[in-house]
């Protein structure tokens, strides 16, 4: 992780959140000492935010309504 950084163009942090490649290594706390020296800011931090934000975009679907009530703009019709 180190010798990769935090500006790879092939392995970005977001890699390190979707690549299932890293789904093991994520549960191990030198990946998770290692990300925060790398990043600036622990892993379980960075996750939250990403639900926080897919929660509030879910909330906001649910209250425009199911795809075929709504008109081009976005609006409920």
């Amino acid at each position: 992780m180190f010798q990769i950084g935090s500006n790879n163009e092939i392995v970005s942090e977001h890699a390190y959140h979707s690549f299932p490649l890293f789904r093991t290594f994520r549960l191990q706390e030198s990946f998770l000492q290692a990300y925060e020296k790398i990043f600036g800011h622990p892993f379980v931090t960075k996750v939250q935010e990403s639900a926080d934000v897919t929660q509030m975009q879910l909330e906001q679907s649910a209250e425009q309504g199911p795809p075929e009530t709504r008109s081009p703009q976005g609006n409920s019709t």
